[in-house]
């Protein structure tokens, strides 16, 4: 028998904010330019996640993991309510 996933601890917004890996990453998916497969049109379950053709699949697991996003099982990755809210406010703080 599998033992559960583990998942990491949640991030304050805050630290999610901090980060710069973690909003361009967001940033990316919320522009469309998280794609699925060589081609970007690979709708399989198994196709890669690229962004500018790197391999991206573990750092969108932990995105989703905080709820920031959601993977489907065939497509690119979408943003959730919070994911946007959380990119908003990075807006906010860059302009204020």
């Amino acid at each position: 028998m599998r033992s559960p996933r583990r998942t990491p601890e949640p991030r304050t917004a805050e630290e999610i904010l901090a980060n710069p890996n973690t909003m361009a990453l967001l940033a990316a998916v919320a522009a469309g330019r998280v794609y699925r497969g060589e081609d970007g049109f690979d709708l399989s379950a198994t196709a890669l996640h690229l962004l500018d053709g790197r391999p991206v699949r573990f750092q969108l697991r932990r995105l989703a993991d905080h709820e920031l996003i959601r993977i489907p099982m065939s497509g690119p990755p979408k943003m959730t309510d919070y994911g946007s809210k959380i990119l908003g406010r990075l807006g906010e703080l860059e302009t204020a």
